[in-house]
């Protein structure tokens, strides 16, 4: 299976939803025009590559042991950080706006410390509150483990 096919199964899907394909099903994502991607939540991956499309949008693979996990994101976040945080990663987005809150108000005094506490914490609501949607649609090949 080429990396053409799969990108193209993927576009086909709702953003953010992974599919999972067996890393001896297609050849190494460098070899079909991937980068490297550097920046990157932690879920356990050893590496994660990005392919950008015509058109802004970013596949994104993250490369486990034995398979990968491909979704699509709105935004490349090495084209438009942004557009990333606000459509791709809203979570960093309110840990962002948190921590500023939180040095406004320590700039400003004991008062508005108290509600810049106020703040992050109904921020830190939002955050905790916040689920992306995890789904993984079926195989595309069966994953293969060593035993």
């Amino acid at each position: 299976m080429e990396w053409d096919s799969v990108i193209r199964v993927v576009l086909s899907m709702p953003p953010h939803r992974d599919l999972a394909l067996a890393k001896l099903s297609v050849p190494r994502p460098q070899a079909s025009g991937f980068r490297r991607r550097w920046l990157a939540e932690p879920r356990g991956q050893r590496a994660d590559w990005e392919r950008v499309m015509p058109d802004g949008r970013s596949i994104h693979v993250r490369e486990y042991r034995d398979f990968y996990l491909v979704h699509w994101d709105v935004a490349s976040p090495s084209r438009s950080a942004v557009k990333h945080l606000v459509y791709d990663a809203p979570h960093w987005l309110v840990i962002a706006v948190a921590a500023g809150l939180t040095a406004l108000g320590a700039l400003m005094g004991p008062g508005a410390k108290v509600s810049a506490l106020g703040s992050l914490m109904a921020f830190g609501r939002v955050l905790l509150s916040y689920r992306r949607p995890q789904a993984v649609e079926a195989l595309v090949t069966p994953l293969m483990t060593t035993g």
